[in-house]
């Protein structure tokens, strides 16, 4: 009895379970309410509803995930817990201030060109109060579960964003019978912001104001850290552009809102399938960093780690979705072979983006970040040409696309490591 009491303890203790406990719930509650969404009101509709998700994350998730890491790291090097969370906050009044307003322009911008306003009873005012709130909502959350991750405390944030989960589940089937698809959107913009708007408040009343000084301080690090990011920025603004332009407004054009939603339930469960390595994205880059810290033999040890534990788990996923595929495109009611196909290329597509997951956050480790950055906008540009030629003919040329891009950019990065950390080389981090 006691080894079982000692096994679930060490189990509850788990940062790494909470965390994927939490991802679970969260892909739990998108795979309801769209499954509910397809079923109830179309796949069509289902096309329009991932159409103002996408259109709101494609711009903001660049910047989020960038101030999601620097807020790791330097709530790292406090030792206060959630006691200097307010301190870290206040060195990103600025920056976060300066990228809320990006977050809504950007996503307004991207919104407006899906011709989607005014489909299935979603009024214009309603749709980008919804895209605002979704981009607001993502920026703020994932920053404050990057102060948990730098001050050990992923698991109780796992805690907040589970119990959010939990709510949004027991409560998105009578949402949508009532409100139909505005109340889809709107609950879906309520779960974005919940988790960081409650880990803001628990801030707010547990940390002690900073004095003027450490403020000065706290912004030239957080814009140092900032500028520091923005190659892997614009890296990210790149394919995320590259994906929407592919998989919504060419889709739209060609497909329709049927199209759109079959691409959505084929990344659905690609997301799924990379379920495991975006649970653990904060302690990767907080492992990574700490590697970084010791020297290159020490960060291309832990990179090759966390590469062997991101695709190990990635296929195991992968094998499990595409085995399912033929019962997930009936329970969608959605066209079987299309989806089928959809999903066994996302399947490989996900084994190689679990390798540049880990290979962008080495970059984001180490003081240069513009090969990175060259190389996304090589791959994402053959990508743009070979969908815009082959999109009018098929569906699956969203899918072959983002494969092709995916795998030419695992090529150039790792042969670029590989040269960087060859046993030659000098110690300490090179800069390119």
């Amino acid at each position: 009895m006691a080894p079982l009491k000692a096994k679930a303890a060490v189990l509850w203790q788990s940062p790494s379970l909470w965390l994927l406990g939490s991802n679970l719930l969260t892909r739990g509650l998108s795979f309801v309410v769209t499954l509910l969404i397809a079923r109830t009101v179309g796949v069509a509709a289902l096309g329009m509803y991932s159409s103002t998700l996408i259109s709101a994350a494609s711009l903001t998730t660049p910047i989020s995930q960038a101030m999601a890491n620097s807020a790791t790291l330097m709530a790292a090097r406090e030792t206060g817990g959630v006691s200097s969370w307010r301190k870290v906050l206040a060195a990103n009044a600025w920056v976060l201030g300066a990228c809320a307003l990006l977050a809504v322009a950007g996503p307004w911008f991207l919104y407006a060109r899906t011709d989607t306003q005014n489909a299935f009873g979603v009024m214009p005012a309603m749709g980008y109060t919804v895209v605002a709130a979704l981009a607001l909502g993502q920026l703020l959350s994932q920053f404050m579960l990057g102060l948990a991750h730098g001050t050990h405390l992923s698991r109780q944030s796992a805690w907040v964003v589970t119990a959010v989960m939990l709510i949004g589940l027991l409560s998105c089937w009578p949402v949508i019978q009532i409100w139909g698809l505005t109340g889809a959107l709107v609950q879906a913009a309520l779960v974005m912001a919940a988790p960081g708007l409650l880990l803001w408040l628990h801030a707010r009343r547990q940390s002690a104001a900073t004095s003027p000084a450490e403020a000065r301080a706290g912004y030239q690090d957080a814009w140092a850290r900032f500028s520091h990011a923005l190659p892997s920025i614009g890296s990210t603004f790149i394919n995320n552009g590259t994906n929407w332009l592919c998989c919504i407004y060419w889709v739209l054009q060609h497909h329709g809102h049927t199209g759109v939603g079959l691409v959505a339930i084929g990344l659905q469960w690609a997301a799924i399938m990379q379920l495991p390595v975006n649970s653990w994205g904060g302690r990767i880059v907080h492992a990574l960093g700490t590697a970084a810290e010791q020297g290159p033999a020490a960060l291309k040890k832990e990179t090759a780690l966390q590469v062997r534990r991101c695709v190990g788990v990635t296929v195991l996923m992968g094998l499990g979705v595409s085995a399912l595929s033929p019962w997930i495109a009936d329970l969608y009611q959605a066209d079987r072979h299309m989806l089928i196909a959809l999903i066994l290329i996302n399947g490989l597509a996900t084994v190689v983006s679990s390798v540049n997951y880990v290979f962008e956050r080495v970059f984001f480790c180490l003081d240069s970040q513009r090969v990175w950055l060259a190389a996304s906008m090589f791959t994402y540009a053959i990508q743009l040409v070979f969908t815009a030629f082959a999109i009018p003919h098929s569906l699956l040329a969203v899918a072959w696309g983002n494969l092709l891009a995916v795998s030419l950019i695992m090529v150039i990065v790792f042969l670029h490591l590989r040269w960087r950390w060859r046993p030659t080389a000098t110690v300490g981090p090179a800069h390119s």
